[in-house]
C-alpha cells in the first residue's frame, strides 16, 4: 500500500461548446443551449472540470503529515493543464485516493475530459482503477487519519 494519500474533488460547469457541437446546436447562444441542455443534471460528457481541489499527506509512524493542500483552479491555467497536473501527481505518488462518489462521477468526468483534451493519462484513468492506486469513496474516509504538519502548511499546483 501506498505511503500517500490524496484527498481529492473536481468542480465543474456545464460545457456549453460540446454539448451544442454534439447537437448540432453551433448558431445558438449560450441561453438557448442551455435551454436545450435542461433542468436535469448533464451527462458526463457535458461536464467541464474548472477545478480540482487536493488534500495530499504522506503516512507517518503515528499519524498522517499533510504535504501539500491546493485547488488550481480554469483562472490559473487551461482544463488541459488541470487534468494533467492532477494525473502526474497521482502517477508519481500511487496514492490512495480518498473521494466523495468518486467512482460514479469524478473520476468518469476525469476520463472524458483527459480524452477530450487529449491529456495523456495513465491506465488508471481508462477503464478500471489500477490496483496500486486504491480509491476509497466515502465522507468519512478522513476521521480516522489524524493528521499534522511539520512545517507551515502551503498550497501547491500539483506541479511543484
Amino acid at each position: 500500500m501506498s505511503d500517500h494519500v490524496m484527498v481529492w474533488d473536481i468542480e465543474t460547469i456545464p460545457d456549453l461548446k460540446g454539448f451544442a457541437a454534439a447537437n448540432s446546436l453551433h448558431d445558438k447562444t449560450d441561453a438557448e443551449i442551455r435551454e436545450a441542455m435542461g433542468d436535469k443534471f448533464p451527462r458526463h460528457i457535458y461536464h467541464s472540470i474548472v477545478c480540482i481541489g487536493a488534500l495530499i499527506a504522506r503516512r507517518e509512524s503515528e499519524c498522517w503529515a499533510i504535504e501539500a493542500l491546493g485547488a488550481p483552479h480554469v483562472g490559473n491555467r487551461t482544463e488541459k493543464e488541470l487534468i494533467q497536473a492532477f494525473v502526474d501527481k497521482i502517477a508519481e505518488l500511487k496514492p490512495q485516493l480518498v473521494t466523495f462518489n468518486g467512482n460514479s462521477f469524478d473520476l468518469p468526468v476525469l476520463r472524458y475530459r483527459a480524452s477530450l483534451t487529449a491529456s495523456r493519462h495513465p491506465g488508471y484513468l481508462r477503464g478500471r482503477i489500477s490496483t496500486d492506486t486504491p480509491m476509497t469513496q466515502s465522507t468519512f474516509a478522513t476521521s480516522s487519519l489524524r493528521f499534522h504538519h511539520k512545517q507551515k502548511l502551503h498550497c501547491t499546483s500539483f506541479a511543484e
